[in-house]
């Protein structure tokens, strides 16, 4: 049967669109009925939302995780039941270069082309396939993507691209009997095909087995408790695991300051605040800036406004730390002591204008550090004609493309209201410093 895959594409508006593939699967349990609904080119078609998104604790990205329970329900399962008996699923498109096949099966354990492996990592590896076929029309390009997909698991892949997730327990600073967890990343780079490395301590690495590396993510990133080898695993058990040998008394004092030095709260937050300035050294239409209090803010120039940014003060865990205002230039402020002196529902005033805000716009997953949040916000909004229509909430705060730019900031005023708040800002760590403040 022909398949047609609809991926909804990110944004509130019905008409947001959707990334769409066509493939030919043969299945050999015969319910092709029962899987999407028939289009009048006998196609049988699956639509993928985006999920109802849960902040707290979002391992896997929405999207291929409702891929992921989208194949698991077409592939292995029928009427919400797993299937009974053996399964064969051979998936495969055609293009001009050639064909790309992916043959699925499940008879004493899983399968995917031949080779073994667990049905959580087979559904990773194809809902990636599936939705990188929405962009791609080559058959040497998929091949090449399936076969890297195919020595490197999803987890593993995450890890080389975003550190390894370790979270352990330390007795508290200020109470000894109280116990917290702590949160690190391990360095990761790839040694060969089979084997990773992990950067335990300063210089020192241990090899780690792709296989055990998947399996310690299923703990410490998906929160999966099979198996007992990396269940909540201490330090120094990690680093006899991992080095067949007990760590000497200096080792693991060098380790332990090494996995306080990388608490993963640290260590996201000071490269996603670096991710800002570099962002705004490479675009001229990005400007970064902090007020008086030393809030960051950052100012956009798109097509259809100036868009300004403000840290908030929602908690690391949110999906919203970063408020959204459309500028609104004002005609009968003209006084440079209506510049912005904070902002409020009752004042929005800014640079000779106003704000027209807070804008409601949240990210996809959550845990996304503060810098990242600004910088994913600044490269959509300076493609404001495009996210107005992907992005309900920011309509209503901008004027059409022919009254553009009269809601455009003064920059050599921006300019110098920046540097008066830098003035400001230094005085009053003088100030206390020397205790009279």
């Amino acid at each position: 049967m022909k398949i047609k895959m609809k991926i909804s594409q990110p944004g509130y508006s019905r008409d947001r669109g959707y990334n769409v593939t066509s493939f030919l699967m043969r299945h050999n349990v015969k319910s092709g009925a029962q899987i999407g609904s028939g289009n009048k080119f006998g196609e049988r078609e699956l639509e993928i939302s985006r999920g109802n998104y849960h902040y707290d604790n979002k391992a896997e990205d929405p999207v291929f995780e409702n891929l992921n329970k989208m194949l698991d329900r077409t592939i292995f399962k029928r009427y919400g039941d797993a299937i009974e008996g053996n399964v064969f699923c051979l998936i495969s498109w055609k293009y001009a270069d050639g064909m790309t096949m992916v043959m699925v099966t499940k008879s004493r354990g899983y399968t995917i082309n031949g080779r073994k492996m667990s049905k959580a990592n087979i559904l990773g590896i194809l809902s990636r396939v599936i939705y990188r076929s929405c962009f791609i029309r080559s058959a040497e390009i998929m091949d090449g993507y399936l076969e890297d997909l195919l020595e490197i698991t999803p987890n593993v892949r995450y890890a080389l691209e975003n550190k390894t997730p370790y979270k352990y327990y330390d007795s508290s600073h200020s109470n000894p009997y109280r116990r917290i967890g702590i949160e690190v990343r391990f360095n990761t780079k790839r040694i060969s095909k089979t084997h990773c490395a992990l950067e335990l301590s300063e210089n020192i690495w241990a090899s780690i087995a792709n296989d055990d590396l998947d399996k310690f993510l299923n703990h410490f990133r998906l929160g999966k408790n099979r198996g007992k080898r990396w269940i909540n695993i201490s330090p120094s058990k990690l680093w006899e695991e991992l080095f067949g040998k007990p760590a000497t008394e200096s080792e693991y004092a060098m380790m332990k300051a090494w996995l306080r030095q990388n608490r993963t709260d640290k260590q996201i937050e000071s490269r996603s605040m670096g991710l800002i300035d570099e962002v705004c050294n490479e675009n001229e239409n990005f400007h970064k800036f902090k007020t008086e209090e030393g809030k960051i803010g950052m100012i956009i120039r798109g097509s259809l406004t100036d868009w300004v940014l403000f840290e908030n003060s929602a908690s690391k865990g949110s999906p919203q730390r970063v408020n959204i205002y459309a500028y609104k230039a004002h005609d009968n402020i003209t006084d440079e002591t209506a510049m912005m002196t904070g902002i409020s529902t009752t004042n929005k005033k800014f640079l000779h204008g106003w704000l027209s805000g807070p804008i409601c716009v949240n990210n996809s997953v959550g845990k996304v550090s503060l810098g990242d949040q600004f910088v994913s916000r600044a490269y959509t909004l300076m493609n404001d004609k495009l996210a107005v229509k992907m992005v309900g909430t920011l309509r209503g705060h901008v004027n059409s493309e022919e009254e553009s730019q009269i809601n455009r900031i003064d920059m050599k005023l921006f300019k110098k209201w920046n540097l008066s708040n830098t003035k400001k800002r230094v005085e009053k760590r003088q100030l206390m410093k020397e205790g009279k403040a």
